[in-house]
């Protein structure tokens, strides 16, 4: 199948549609959000929203826009719509665990799909068939997937934005020039402004142990939000028997219900800050510096071409190096 720019003008979005939903590679996001928004559409926009710090700003501007106009924007991170999630998280915020000290996340598995180079492909469409393996079009493997772990983790600190975050990382089994750019594994600490802090720890290798889950620490116990469970400083333990509905149909489920009610959801500030967080993670891994909060958020650096309403496959473009901490310097 042919791959044509993903580019949307205003004549393209001119149609008698209600709602667009986004899944493409997340590079273009930030480019089909504000589209569909200034063409008056409804949006379900999946994770993550951007890549870069400019990216970030346009979602927030254009879901800004949205409120204006009575657009839902719904996001495609699901724990926000997973009921037992939904109902533990709630109990945290009212005191079950008593004051929040500190979060950890981890998020373990084998990687995922290479779609080798094929004889006459440009660079441009190699790198749009491997766009999981190139920053300007996935955000690096944390942004895209991890992702969904830290908006959890910002879900419970009540999506406060922390102040920084310093950590490394690298590939040490993504060697080959099938796999672009990206690394394979990342460890940071945010810190917050109180001094609370949360650890997050990726990796995407095949072999490892696999591991998901979201631990919250408070002054009367902890919860993880991975499996369910609940142990209290006491040996209390509680898991969730409930059977919710599949979290991704959820989210469609809440969307298509509010705008049948003539009711709107509007997610886009914390699916843009978690998103922010993520991209904080990656650069602070990518240069081994550390990163402020309000730094990346008006960060003028930016992965993806800034043509990308023009580019064809003919387009040229370069297959980027390998982030080197301590080398790297993104501004």
């Amino acid at each position: 199948q042919e791959i044509r720019p993903q580019s949307w003008s205003r004549t393209t979005m001119e149609t008698d549609i209600d709602v667009v939903i986004l899944a493409t590679p997340p590079g273009f996001r930030p480019l089909h959000i504000e589209a569909a928004v200034e063409a008056g559409k409804h949006i379900f926009a999946e994770k993550p929203v951007a890549v870069d710090g400019p990216g970030v700003r346009q979602v927030l501007d254009a879901c800004k826009k949205a409120k204006e106009k009575n657009l839902a924007v719904v996001s495609g991170l699901c724990w926000r719509y997973e009921q037992n999630t939904i109902e533990l998280v709630d109990k945290i915020h009212n005191g079950y665990l008593g004051d929040i000290t500190g979060i950890e996340c981890q998020r373990f598995n084998g990687g995922v799909w290479v779609r080798e180079r094929q004889e006459g492909q440009s660079e441009l469409e190699y790198q749009l068939r491997n766009w999981y393996y190139f920053t300007w079009l996935s955000g690096d493997f944390n942004v895209e997937q991890f992702v969904h772990e830290i908006d959890r983790c910002a879900w419970v600190m009540k999506d406060e934005p922390p102040v920084r975050c310093w950590g490394c990382g690298g590939r040490e089994t993504r060697d080959s020039k099938d796999h672009g750019h990206i690394f394979d594994h990342m460890a940071v600490t945010f810190e917050y402004a109180n001094g609370y802090r949360f650890h997050a720890n990726a990796a995407q290798q095949k072999g490892v142990s696999g591991r998901n889950e979201v631990v919250a620490y408070g002054t009367k116990g902890q919860v993880n939000l991975g499996r369910f469970i609940t142990q209290m400083h006491s040996g209390e333990m509680a898991r969730h028997q409930k059977k919710a509905e599949q979290m991704h149909q959820a989210e469609q489920n809440a969307m298509y219900a509010a705008l049948r009610k003539g009711e709107i959801i509007n997610n886009g500030t914390y699916m843009a800050h978690s998103t922010l967080m993520g991209i904080m993670m990656r650069d602070a891994c990518y240069t081994g510096k550390v990163i402020d909060w309000n730094k990346a958020l008006n960060s003028q650096y930016r992965y993806a071409p800034s043509d990308l309403n023009t580019m064809t496959l003919s387009t040229k473009i370069e297959a980027p190096s390998v982030a080197i901490p301590g080398v790297t310097i993104i501004s």
